[in-house]
């Protein structure tokens, strides 16, 4: 329901980025009768959530976050995913805003913004699908979906995660749905550049030799997404930009896959979404004249 008099005003975030020195304001009034919020889109910064999920051997090698120089760093064996500079500034934009890290304090920022649920994305995890050569796959999205699910699952019924499943082992993608599935994940989420298979092959999403991973999907319920965000921009002119047009732009690439590849024909049941990636190119498919 819609109320075309209803303006929602929050002077403080009108005009300027979010910053960890905004102040929430408390509501005016509410939304109009049967109104109901939910955000499809929305992220938390992931805390240093793996080294204790790596088995023993593996713990040198597992992500680490921590905050340094200003601002939010997650490294691989003690390399950087982003330029410090750019590090700080998403600190300052968005990353050290208390919500996006503190359940109790995104609770109240969802009060205060009159959203009821939210669908919860990762924020640097994105970073590792396009990290070189990605190490320890498995180790690495199964601890960051136990991750997750504790944190949506401290949300009091508001917040719902969305996961990795396996993607590029097809004999253990049924085992890692429902393993996924049974977290409690809301929505799948695979890399719109996906790397290599499990037999060192490129991942082709059109290629029948993925077709246990759409079975499974599809037989779970539960949407697959594509997200942009795995190119991280630099301080380059016109480097944000390019960042956005060539992520979506990816999203035609695996439109095409999925739908010339045959895809959607052998799995009728598979939902697909695109999420940040603009309607003016997307086709309009429907049986039912309009």
């Amino acid at each position: 329901m819609a109320d075309d008099a209803f303006v929602l005003e929050i002077p403080e975030m009108v005009g300027i980025a979010l910053s960890p020195q905004r102040k929430a304001q408390a509501a005016t009034r509410p939304w109009p009768a049967g109104t109901v919020i939910i955000s499809a889109d929305s992220h938390m910064l992931e805390p240093d959530c793996w080294v204790d999920r790596f088995p023993e051997h593996l713990k040198s090698e597992a992500p680490r976050m921590e905050f340094r120089d200003g601002g939010y760093q997650l490294t691989v064996n003690g390399k950087a995913m982003t330029p410090p500079a750019i590090a700080a500034g998403l600190c300052t934009s968005l990353e050290c805003t208390p919500g996006f890290t503190d359940i109790e304090a995104r609770l109240a920022d969802l009060d205060v913004e009159g959203v009821e649920k939210e669908l919860i994305f990762p924020q640097r995890l994105f970073g590792l699908y396009m990290f070189g050569k990605m190490m320890n796959r498995p180790e690495t999205f199964a601890a960051y979906n136990e991750h997750i699910a504790e944190a949506c699952a401290a949300g009091r019924g508001r917040l719902f995660p969305v996961m990795v499943p396996n993607y590029w082992d097809p004999a253990l993608a049924k085992q890692s749905v429902d393993r996924c599935q049974a977290l409690g994940a809301r929505c799948l989420m695979v890399p719109i550049k996906p790397g290599d298979d499990v037999d060192g092959e490129p991942i082709q999403y059109s290629n029948p030799k993925l077709d246990p991973l759409w079975d499974a999907v599809a037989q779970s319920g539960i949407p697959l997404c594509f997200h942009i965000g795995e190119a991280i921009p630099t301080a380059a002119p016109g480097a944000a930009g390019t960042f956005v047009l060539t992520q979506m732009q990816g999203f035609r690439h695996i439109w095409g896959q999925l739908t010339f590849g045959g895809v959607f024909d052998r799995f009728p049941k598979l939902k697909v979404v695109f999420v940040e990636g603009g309607i003016c190119w997307l086709p309009r498919c429907s049986t039912t004249p309009t």
